[in-house]
């Protein structure tokens, strides 16, 4: 339920502007007394008032401030028999309304018998909406495979390609309709996927008791078209595992059965490295560190006693999600072996894996799962080991008189007071499923998708909900946590900048995006820096 949040905040906003058209047109489609007799009679099925309207009015033409022709509002409201006589008294088959086809339409409501009857009347299976999009890409992303093996049958082009080159395979891939995206694969149709060069993705475990696992890789086959499962059996009885890679990979890796969850405070550290959100961007991460000494050219730890901070926000948009986890999993164990110490804090698009929203999950891995028929959520579930070992990780940290975490403390949050283990704790237990009456409240603030630890965005602008924080906020907050610095990711900025007199840092640099390079926050002898990509160091304060 209260996953349904993030959902809820990620999907209105793009409705929004259609709510508003229909706020000013008074939510009325019969404003147009004129043509309100029409819409009554299309409303009933009354066949003798839509005649006589017909007989000094153009059958084809737009009606009620909304423009809508007879046909389509007969469509609309599933009247057979009134879009039968509209057909025989010579309304246009083909003619766009709202920038869509009559078909189109009809395969928005999943209306198989009104389309079925167009096509026999003329339609043309094939015609496009205004956006170059035609019948069957609809049914696709609707998820209707009655509509889509019906447009089939009926000779549509499945392979056809729209503006931006998406077929129908693509838009039933990427909104994960499972069931559409196997029959059109049965029937050899294509999608942008066949672009994509080979690649291999994995290992990830899965684990089937305490003993034994399996090992898998998803690997991509782009000459045939297919992506398939490459395999191996793991029994693991000691506390840590190492294997080799296969399937191609030629790396080592070592998994490492016991979990705990992981220390969130922390004192006496001379030196601490802070990454904003990774976003996938494997390569691009590993220079960084490469440059800044904090690993050696073979990956390994190098920083001795080092902090290296990830503010969260590996997953999504990028391509090289698994490499990263790899990275960070190994980096962990090997910072601790030399006094050091590696985290990992979660950030709202962990919180959107875990949780099955997919919306920003990079189309390889959307391809990669739908071949297989599984979602990619499942790859990250409590039976897998980054599942598990994902589970363990804190959502705020303190480090000296230092604050790590992703989105911010937002005045509501204050207000509320919560302790940096109860905060952890709350969302610990959301994690594990463990809600009810004594922590659903405080869970429901920690994920709430405005004023909650991973989304607030209140240090830099407000949003609807909240004002811009105030500097005496930002003190309180320090006050409450005995910190001085709060470091935070999750909002983009050109470069790691300073907030607020010092008090806040901001590091979420888009390096994805053209015109940005990645940068770390180095804290040195209470001194602040910019790490930038080079190897370089600016001086911040």
């Amino acid at each position: 339920m209260i996953s349904s949040l993030y959902r809820i905040k990620r999907e209105w906003t793009r409705f929004l502007p259609f709510l508003l058209f229909l706020w000013l047109n008074g939510f009325s489609l019969l404003a147009n007394t004129d043509s309100s007799s029409l819409f009554t009679a299309i409303d009933r099925g009354d066949l003798e008032t839509v005649k006589e309207f017909l007989i000094d009015n153009e059958i084809n033409g737009y009606y009620g401030e909304k423009k809508i022709t007879p046909l389509t509002y007969a469509i609309w409201q599933n009247q057979y028999k009134i879009v039968k006589l509209l057909v025989k008294m010579g309304a246009d088959v083909n003619q766009l309304c709202q920038d869509k086809t009559p078909l189109i339409h009809c395969v928005q409501g999943n209306k198989i018998k009104l389309s079925n009857y167009l096509i026999r009347k003329g339609a043309d299976i094939n015609g496009l909406s205004n956006r170059g999009n035609n019948a069957l890409i609809y049914a696709a992303y609707e998820g209707t495979i009655e509509m889509v093996t019906f447009l089939v049958r009926k000779g549509i082009d499945y392979n056809y390609k729209n503006n931006i080159g998406y077929t129908a395979l693509d838009y039933a891939n990427q909104f994960i309709n499972i069931e559409v995206a196997r029959y059109l694969r049965s029937i050899s149709a294509r999608s942008i996927a066949t672009t994509y060069p080979d690649y291999l993705d994995g290992p990830h475990i899965f684990w089937m008791d305490d003993k034994n696992a399996t090992a898998i890789y998803m690997k991509r086959d782009s000459v045939e078209d297919k992506t398939t499962l490459e395999t191996k059996e793991l029994v693991i009885r000691k506390s840590s595992y190492e294997f080799a890679g296969f399937a191609g990979d030629t790396s080592d890796y070592v998994v490492y059965k016991e979990k705990s969850r992981s220390p969130f405070m922390f004192t006496n550290v001379e030196e601490i490295f802070a990454v904003g959100d990774v976003h996938g961007g494997y390569k691009t991460l590993v220079k960084l560190l490469q440059n800044q000494g904090i690993i050696d050219s073979h990956l390994n730890w190098s920083w001795g006693k080092g902090h290296l901070i990830f503010l969260g926000d590996v997953f999504d948009r990028g391509e090289k999600v698994t490499e990263c986890l790899w990275l960070i999993y190994k980096l962990e164990r090997q910072a601790h072996s030399h006094g050091g110490a590696v985290h990992f804090i979660i950030g709202n698009h962990e919180l959107m894996i875990i949780t099955n929203i997919l919306d920003d999950v990079s189309s390889k891995y959307t391809y990669m799962t739908q071949y297989l028929e599984s979602e990619y959520s499942s790859f990250y579930s409590e039976q897998t080991e980054f599942g598990r070992w994902l589970r363990t990780k804190n959502s705020v940290i303190k480090v000296d008189d230092k604050l790590f975490i992703h989105g911010g403390i937002s005045p509501d949050l204050l207000a509320e007071g919560m302790s940096i283990y109860s905060m952890n704790k709350c969302l610990w237990d959301y994690f594990s499923g463990n809600i009810d009456s004594t922590n659903f409240e405080r869970i429901s603030l920690l994920l709430d998708p405005i004023k909650g630890i991973y989304w607030y965005r209140g240090y830099f602008f407000e949003m609807e909900g909240y004002l811009v924080i105030t500097e005496e906020e930002v003190d309180q907050t320090l006050e409450l946590y005995d910190v001085s610095k709060i470091i935070v990711g999750h909002t983009n900025v050109k470069e790691i900048k300073p907030l607020y007199h010092n008090k806040i840092y901001a590091t979420d640099i888009p390096f994805y995006e053209d015109g940005y390079e990645l940068q770390g926050l180095l804290i040195k002898s209470k001194k602040y820096y910019r790490a930038l990509l080079d190897g370089t160091l600016e001086r911040i304060e």
